[in-house]
């Protein structure tokens, strides 16, 4: 069959159901959007209409201790950051981060498989050697609870089941009108780490996926939000979002000021990118081979 060939330099061409271009280290980025997404039984009509990966839906898991996960909260406020340890192995952008070490988690909508002593709140382009390396950003912005006055609520929970790390950030509000609160806009998201495992090694770079809940987008004073992943050398990522731009293959609104909700993006690099070194003594060997065979065959 013919091949259509597009060649453009205009963004706006770029089909928003096509899947967004990978970066160069291999990742990328689908989106299910769905406005009219149930959000008390977060059901999702005509599904196959609002995706560009078959099967992957908007599927939020609730766990502030109101429906089946009972969470733990990070007790984070304003400009804030604590670290929870992995509960297992993940690679990221082919480095291997091991069950133990520590993850930092930031009130202000950002996560990172490095140390940091900084709690940005000021968001940035991705790449950018600015902020946080290593970084996984759901909705970086500056989230903020009126000095104090306003609950902070940002849980964590390893559903050990299903092998999955989600992180919520619970209806905090934004920095951009938390003076107005109670009658302020609200953020409700998470973000969903699942590794890729074989022979008890995390051999390809896990899963990540944000989903949105309820956001508003609507920071002029701080460059909107940043929602993207970031490489640890932070000379490679995804820009999903950025200072209200999309990036290609998006299905986020171009509206300024809307409510978002009914929206998930997984981040993955389809199995193509994989460490060969399976048992870490830094030799391909019959070891690593035999494990890597082993996954493609599902033995």
């Amino acid at each position: 069959e013919p091949i259509e060939i597009i060649v453009s330099s205009d963004d706006l061409i770029y089909p928003e159901e096509s899947v967004s271009p990978r970066c160069d280290y291999g990742y990328r980025a689908y989106d299910f959007y769905n406005p009219d997404c149930d959000d008390v039984d977060y059901i999702c009509e005509d599904d196959d209409l609002y995706t560009d990966l078959e099967g992957f839906r908007y599927n939020w898991i609730e766990i502030n201790g109101s429906q089946t996960f009972d969470g733990e909260n990070l007790e984070l406020d304003d400009d804030t950051m604590t670290t929870i340890p992995l509960p297992f192995d993940f690679t990221y952008f082919g480095e291997e981060y091991l069950e133990g070490d520590f993850l930092t988690v930031c009130s202000n909508g950002w996560i990172s498989f490095e140390e940091t002593d900084v709690s940005y709140f000021w968001n940035f382009s991705i790449p950018n050697p600015m902020g946080p390396s290593a970084m996984i950003a759901p909705f970086m912005d500056d989230l903020d609870d009126n000095e104090g006055t306003e609950t902070f609520d940002v849980w964590y929970y390893y559903d050990q089941n299903n092998e999955r790390l989600i992180i919520e950030w619970d209806n905090v509000s934004n920095g951009e009108d938390d003076q107005n609160c109670p009658n302020c806009k609200k953020e409700t998201f998470q973000v969903i780490l699942s590794p890729k495992v074989v022979s008890g090694q995390s051999i390809f770079n896990g899963n990540i996926i944000f989903q949105y809940k309820e956001i508003w987008d609507f920071d002029t004073n701080g460059n909107y939000s940043t929602i993207g992943i970031e490489s640890p050398d932070q000379d490679d990522g995804i820009q999903y979002l950025f200072s209200g731009h999309t990036g290609l293959g998006t299905r986020f609104p171009d509206e300024e000021n809307t409510l978002v909700g009914g929206l998930a993006i997984k981040f993955t690099t389809d199995e193509t990118c994989i460490s060969m070194d399976i048992d870490q003594d830094n030799n391909i060997n019959v070891i690593d081979v035999v494990a890597i065979i082993s996954y493609i065959l599902g033995t």
